[in-house]
């Protein structure tokens, strides 16, 4: 029976808050199922550096836009500021993070998993002999998830399974399917026969759910209300995928997607009830395709990265007019008829359902997407 969860960091990665979706239902379905969720105290340390990295690196941004305007400035005198007494106050706040962290772990009553005391000849040893999570040449990458898998597998026993939820799959076992619906076994590298890892969290939500199969009922909806949902589903997901704050940061940045040509809709469903916990769950498959016209220049090109959904082409489209990235050169141009199409795994989630109609008030919060390689 599964009955730890463990986060590794990319999960959490750029969720400083911790308010994203994912987490927010792991966490709600713990205290259902009654799962402990941990986290290890090396997944704390590292997201603690991280934060304090990219804290440091936007004070530093920032005193430099503050040097600049103070060179633009008329009159010194009249204008100038304080920009060393800001920038100390601002890095005092630095330290309030861990504090943060913390009191979340207390309060959702999250498992810390201490480090695990490991000889470290053994674990040079398994560096050179390649064995996971040590399989690139650079041996020492697989350092933290060596650390992790460890204090995931010493939560194991012949009653007690444990998930491990990473986006770095592959470093924890031997893939047989990029898509799988299932969780994957650890690799047997790590010697570790109860320990099982995914990236999809419908994957995670499905296995509790199975664990308690006598309380779930099938539930049938009208095909206008899985119509209704679907599209919605695709539109939620065109929003986090064009215009998310994470993709484009604060500028501007529009997308016509063309008339009539954005379809979603589903290519797999099922849907029940936990009877005991008056708890709607639906999971699918949902097919999105469109076509769109959008404007770039170089600046705000040069803002995105290349999880932009259409990178590569703007790329082959400006080389094609003799553009060289990342020159000085400024351009503008409006790119036509840009064609998307794309398969999402989905979970939705409704808590306290009661009726058919519940299912009409749309949560974007109950929704997780997982894309389909």
């Amino acid at each position: 029976m599964f009955k730890y969860i463990v986060i590794d960091t990319n999960i959490l990665f750029n969720d400083f808050d911790l308010t994203k979706v994912d987490l927010r239902k792991l966490i709600k379905f713990s205290s259902i199922y009654k799962i402990n969720i941990c986290f290890p105290q090396v997944v704390i340390d590292e997201l603690i550096g991280q934060y304090s990295q990219k804290f440091d690196d936007e004070v530093d941004s920032l005193i430099k836009s503050f040097d600049a305007l103070q060179k633009t400035l008329l009159t010194k005198k009249i204008n100038s500021f304080n920009v060393d007494e800001t920038s100390k106050d601002l890095r005092k706040r630095k330290e309030q993070y861990e504090h943060h962290l913390y009191d979340f772990i207390k309060k959702h009553r999250i498992t810390v998993l201490p480090y695990p005391k490991e000889d470290h000849s053994e674990i040079v040893r398994r560096m050179y002999l390649k064995k996971h999570p040590f399989t690139n040449d650079k041996v020492e990458l697989g350092y933290k998830d060596y650390l992790i898998a460890v204090s995931a597998k010493k939560k194991q026993s012949k009653r007690n399974q444990v998930i491990l939820y990473t986006k770095n799959l592959k470093d924890f076992c031997k893939l047989s399917n990029k898509n799988s619906k299932e969780l994957e076994p650890f690799h047997s590298d790590f010697e570790a026969t109860s320990c099982f890892a995914t990236d999809n969290l419908s994957v995670i939500l499905q296995s509790l759910r199975n664990q308690q199969a006598r309380r779930l009922k099938k539930l049938s909806l009208e095909p206008e209300k899985i119509d209704s949902l679907f599209d919605k589903f695709g539109r939620e997901i065109v929003t986090n995928i064009l215009f998310s704050d994470d993709a484009f940061g604060d500028i501007t940045f529009e997308v016509e997607i063309i008339e009539n040509t954005f379809i979603s809709k589903s290519v797999e469903f099922s849907v029940d009830i936990d009877k005991e916990w008056d708890l709607f769950h639906l999971k699918g498959i949902v097919e999105i395709s469109f076509s769109c016209n959008f404007e770039l220049d170089n600046y705000s090109f040069e803002m995105l990265d290349k999880d932009f959904v259409f990178y590569d082409l703007v790329v082959k489209a400006l080389e094609s007019k003799g553009i060289v990235l990342n020159s000085e050169e400024e351009w503008s141009y409006k790119f036509y008829d840009f064609n998307y199409h794309k398969k999402f795994d989905i979970s939705y989630e409704i808590f306290d359902y009661q009726k058919p109609e519940d299912v009409d008030v749309y949560d974007e919060f109950a929704l997780s997407i997982y894309p389909l390689h």
